[in-house]
C-alpha cells in the first residue's frame, strides 16, 4: 500500500509540473506575438522616417544643384544685365553680387543640410537592420514554439 500512494502522489506531481508548463508556454507565446506585433509597428515607423528623411536627402542636394548651376550662369552673362531674383511669385531687381552672394549662401545651407540628412539617413538604417534581425529572431523562435 505504501509504494502506491507514493508513485500515485509522483504521477500527480509530474501531470501538475507538466500542466504548469504548457500553461507558461501559452502565456510565452501570447507575449512573444505581442512583442512581434509591437516589433512590426516599430519598423513601420521606422520605415516611414527612413523615406521621409531621404524625400528632405534629395530635395536638399537638388536644391544645391540648382543653386551652383545658376551661379554659373549668372557668372556667364555680361556685367551690366540687368538681372532679377525670383522673391516668391516676384522677381525683385538686384545686384549681381547680391545674387551670386544668395545663391552661394543657399547652396552652403543646401549642403549642411544634405550631409546633417546623410547621417540621419544611416543611423536611420541601422536601427532598422538591428530591428529587422530582433524581429527576425524573435519570429523564428515563436515558429519554434507552436511546432513544438
Amino acid at each position: 500500500l505504501m509504494g502506491q500512494k507514493k508513485s500515485q502522489k509522483s504521477k500527480e506531481e509530474k501531470k501538475a509540473k507538466k500542466a504548469e508548463k504548457e500553461n507558461e508556454a501559452k502565456v510565452d507565446l501570447e507575449a512573444a506575438q505581442d512583442s512581434l506585433l509591437k516589433m512590426k509597428q516599430r519598423m513601420t515607423s521606422l520605415q516611414e522616417q527612413v523615406n521621409k528623411t531621404s524625400m528632405k536627402y534629395n530635395e536638399a542636394e537638388r536644391d544645391a544643384r540648382v543653386a551652383d548651376v545658376t551661379v554659373k550662369e549668372v557668372n556667364v552673362m555680361e556685367e551690366n544685365s540687368i538681372l532679377f531674383e525670383r522673391t516668391g511669385r516676384m522677381f525683385v531687381h538686384r545686384t549681381r553680387d547680391n545674387i551670386v552672394g544668395h545663391l552661394k549662401d543657399e547652396s552652403a545651407e543646401s549642403k549642411k543640410l544634405a550631409e546633417k540628412l546623410k547621417v540621419l539617413l544611416a543611423q536611420l538604417n541601422i536601427k532598422t537592420k538591428q530591428e529587422m534581425a530582433a524581429f527576425q529572431q524573435l519570429y523564428m523562435e515563436v515558429q519554434k514554439a507552436q511546432t513544438a
